[in-house]
């Protein structure tokens, strides 16, 4: 994928990092913003794009943490509803920028208790995040230099040990 293969994370304002293990992706879409203007003289439309607020959703797999882990992953996101965050889409790509590079803050609109209903009931937790400020979908990639391995039958970013990105070239 362009924007990274492994799992969710976001970063608190404090720098607590907080990955989201176990996590799938189950909405990744823009929130396009625009005014409409109809003239009232010929009824031309006019179109005008404001820009694209993302709206971000994860279900995370509790039951893959095991008993105290799954737990202690519950209260941990819990905690932040309501919280202002950056959020990676993937933990070795960008966060979700602005047009000037900033990071964008989304806000913890909704965590969600919930489990599969399947003879053994397996606990998950769905977050989802909202864009505090427009995004510019071309900061959301990696670099097309991106340095790529194979990992059983699967493809990731190189990364170093402190897991940023490994690219070739100038």
């Amino acid at each position: 994928m362009i924007t990274g293969t492994r799992e969710p994370k976001f970063v608190d304002q404090s720098s607590n990092t907080v990955l989201l293990e176990y996590g799938k992706i189950i909405a990744n879409e823009p929130i396009y913003r625009s005014i409409e203007q109809e003239s009232v003289l010929n009824n031309y439309i006019n179109d005008i794009h404001i820009g694209v607020h993302w709206n971000f959703t994860v279900r995370i797999h509790l039951y893959k943490q095991g008993g105290g882990t799954a737990i202690t992953k519950y209260q941990e996101l819990i905690s932040y509803l309501g919280s202002d965050v950056y959020v990676w889409q993937h933990k070795e790509g960008n966060a979700f920028q602005d047009s000037d590079g900033d990071n964008v803050l989304f806000r913890v609109k909704e965590v969600t208790p919930a489990y599969f209903e399947t003879a053994d009931f397996k606990d998950i937790i769905i977050i989802n995040f909202r864009s505090k400020n427009l995004i510019d979908m071309s900061k959301m990639t990696l670099a097309a230099n991106t340095i790529w391995v194979k990992k059983g039958d699967k493809i990731y970013p190189m990364t170093d040990s402190s897991g940023n990105v490994q690219t070739y070239g100038a």
